[in-house]
């Protein structure tokens, strides 16, 4: 449903992009964030340093413009110099000009991290996408960094930049306040069947003679407790929000609620665990 609070936070003549980051800083006080176009806004200057050096040496890469009206089209250059002349959504236009390419905004906000804070590893995060095919861009994040590494040696960048991506989109152990017995009932019972499965190991490895008897109960053991696991999912529901059919929980909802709950185990367990146990719990989702 729509937040109560939508009519509060946008108005007639309001800016969506204030209001929006204005709403998010209220749910999450905490919150040092910025959205993009500001973000590369406020460092044009070095922004336009990293893709002169990258539009010189991989000018193939840019293939999409943005024209006034919001169009978009295809687009080529040969340097920097035509890159110049139609500018740079975001950087050297506010409203038009070529896109970035994808690849290219993962080296650029790297490098400007890397130059700003004099780090040699950097963070990001991805949504449900990004995780499954970075690895193909490896080999050209490689020459990008190269090609700007060689074009500013003022930057001192470091001969080697690693890139961690986390795979955030798999931090689903979190619900609305209000929801928080759902949510511990389906990672208590998730928890509690990996503590049995270890104990059912041990009775098959210990059964000797006896062993197949010992995997026929295991087995109706193991069905009793899938069945305990579906019916905490479907009293879980909103654990399997998907991003892209815009009814996932956002600030509005938060400030709805008056907070989130995250249940303690997903505070402490590696991000590998996490993902193990979404993807458990993929599979067991009813009617999937």
């Amino acid at each position: 449903k729509t937040s109560s609070l939508a009519e509060e936070w946008f108005r007639s003549g309001d800016s969506m992009l204030e209001r929006h980051m204005a709403s998010l800083r209220k749910a999450v006080p905490e919150l040092q964030g910025e959205v993009y176009s500001d973000y590369l806004r406020v460092r044009s200057r070095s922004a336009t340093n990293v893709l002169r050096a990258t539009a010189n040496s991989h000018p193939t890469l840019w293939e999409r413009s943005v024209q006034a009206n919001g169009t978009v089209v295809n687009y080529s250059c040969r340097d920097w110099a035509d890159l110049a002349r139609s500018g740079v959504l975001g950087v050297t236009r506010p409203d038009s000009g070529a896109l970035i390419p994808n690849a290219l905004n993962v080296v650029l906000i790297s490098v400007l991290e890397a130059h700003e804070r004099g780090v040699s590893e950097v963070y990001h995060l991805s949504g449900p996408d990004m995780v499954r095919y970075v690895g193909l861009l490896k080999d050209k994040f490689d020459e990008l960094y190269t090609a700007v590494r060689s074009a500013l040696p003022t930057w001192k960048l470091p001969e080697t930049l690693t890139f961690n991506l986390v795979p955030a989109a798999d931090f689903r152990l979190v619900v609305l306040k209000g929801r928080e017995a759902a949510l511990n009932e389906l990672v208590e019972t998730h928890l509690s069947l990996q503590r049995d499965n270890v104990q059912h190991g041990k009775r098959i490895q210990e059964a000797g003679d006896d062993r197949y008897k010992v995997i026929g109960e295991v087995n109706k053991l193991r069905k009793a407790e899938g069945d305990r696991l579906r019916a905490a999912l479907a009293n879980c529901p909103e654990v399997f929000y998907r991003i892209e059919s815009a009814n996932a929980p956002s600030q509005y909802d938060v400030l709805d609620a008056g907070g989130v709950h995250v249940h303690p185990w997903a505070l402490e367990a590696p991000m590998c665990e996490i993902s193990k146990v979404v993807r458990t719990f993929e599979r067991h989702v009813p009617n999937k």
